[in-house]
This record gives structure tokens, C-alpha cells and sequence, in this order.
């Protein structure tokens, strides 16, 4: 006798031949005899809606790189934002505010160590639209519909928000920030973790491909079967 044990991982089956099977052909398939050739067919549909599912979940993965690569585009812009913002004499001291997000992403995903401090930020207010969208709405600096700042909003008050002197100059507390000079190093960073996750989901979507093809390829060896007992069932019957 010949027993095949696939793991009790199709259907919980143990697939027979041999001795009482053998006599007419038929084998025991998950307790119900059936033919050999549509227990080949049963072995090959299980194996595409395996194939399936890894497939699925390998699609899921494919889109978190993808959400990687955007998220560290993303850092980049906002990067390039906050040099610009900080280039001027209208913001004390080259500070560039960041979100806890951002802090987030730049020490655990790019796995690099900004030196960033908290502290107040001093600034003009022709300067706030030239800060990153994330960053101004995190403060509370919001833009009004003719582009400039709008000088009261619930969220910036929680940061302390209030005129600095004279000539439309404010400041905010408890702000976390990063020196301009640190940005390049940090833009360098964030290019080598874009090329890793970019590498990482190359290989990736390799592997991926594999896997399709072997879901096709089960899938058509399951229809062949079927066509080719179609075709033989009606050779018998027309020869009848």
C-alpha cells in the first residue's frame, strides 16, 4: 500500500491506493472514493487556492513597500521645505520645526539619529507658508484663503502662539526641532533608505512573480485534467 499524507492540510485527507483501491481504479480521497485523475484535479485546485492566498498576502506586503517608498518621498520634500523656511533671518537661529511623525519615521524607519531639541520658535509670518502642510497643521499655523497666516487658531494657542515684538513677528513653545545644518546629512540618509526599501521590494516583487507563476501553472494543470477527461468521457460514450 501507498499512503500520501499531505500535513492533514488538504481537506485533513489521507489519500490511498493500493489492495481494495486498486481493483477498480478508484482511490480514497478525504473519505470519498473518486477516480485517480480527479483526485490529481482536487491536488491542483487546492494548490492554486494555496497559491491564492500566499499571493494575497504577498500583494499586502508589496503595498507596505510602496507606503514606505511615498512616506520617505515625502520626508524628502518636507525636508527641502524647512531649509528653505530656515534660510532667512526671520527665523532666529535656523530652527526647523518637525512633527512627532516625522521623528518617528526619521528614527525608526530610516533608523537614523537627527539631533533634535525642543524649544521655541521664533519666525515671520511671510515665512509659515513655506513650512511643510504636516508641520503647520501639527502647530496650529493655518493659512487663510489669501495664502498668509491666520493668527489665532485653538491648536496654536496650545503651543503658546503669541506676537514677538512688532512687524507680524510670533513665536511658539515646546516645539521639537532640527538645526538646518543637519538637514543635508538627513536628506542622505533618507536617499539610502529609498534605495534599500526600493532593492528590498525589487527582490520582492521577483519572488512575487515566482509565485504566480506557479498558481497559473497549477490552475492550467487542473483544467487540462478536466479537458482531458471531458474528451475521453466522450470518446467512450460516442463509441457506445
Amino acid at each position: 500500500m501507498t499512503t500520501v499524507d499531505p500535513s492533514a492540510g488538504l481537506y485533513g485527507s489521507i489519500l490511498e491506493t493500493g489492495d481494495g483501491a486498486s481493483s477498480d481504479g478508484m482511490v480514497s480521497f478525504g473519505g470519498v472514493r473518486v477516480s485517480s485523475i480527479e483526485a490529481a484535479q482536487f491536488v491542483m485546485m487546492h494548490r492554486t487556492g494555496v497559491m491564492k492566498e500566499v499571493g494575497a498576502d504577498r500583494t499586502e506586503m508589496a503595498q507596505r513597500h510602496l507606503d514606505k517608498i511615498r512616506a520617505a518621498r515625502q520626508m524628502l520634500i518636507d525636508l527641502q521645505d524647512l531649509y528653505i523656511f530656515s534660510a532667512s533671518s526671520k527665523v532666529y537661529r535656523d530652527r526647523c520645526p518637525i512633527t512627532p511623525e516625522m521623528e518617528d519615521f526619521l528614527k525608526n524607519d530610516v533608523n537614523c539619529s537627527p539631533e533634535i531639541f525642543t524649544n521655541r520658535l521664533i519666525f515671520y509670518a511671510s515665512r509659515v507658508p513655506l513650512l511643510p502642510e504636516s508641520v503647520r497643521n501639527h502647530y496650529g499655523l493655518y493659512l487663510g484663503e489669501d495664502g498668509k497666516l491666520i493668527t489665532y487658531s485653538d491648536r496654536a494657542k496650545e503651543f503658546d502662539f503669541e506676537a514677538k515684538g512688532g512687524n507680524r513677528e510670533y513665536q511658539i513653545s515646546g516645539v521639537r526641532m532640527i538645526d538646518r545644518d543637519s538637514i543635508d546629512g538627513l536628506k542622505s540618509n533618507v536617499n539610502n533608505y529609498i534605495d534599500q526599501v526600493n532593492d528590498s521590494n525589487n527582490l520582492f516583487m521577483t519572488k512575487f512573480k515566482q509565485i504566480v507563476n506557479l498558481m497559473n501553472t497549477a490552475l492550467e494543470s487542473a483544467n487540462s485534467l478536466a479537458d482531458k477527461t471531458n474528451d475521453m468521457t466522450k470518446n467512450l460514450v460516442s463509441r457506445w
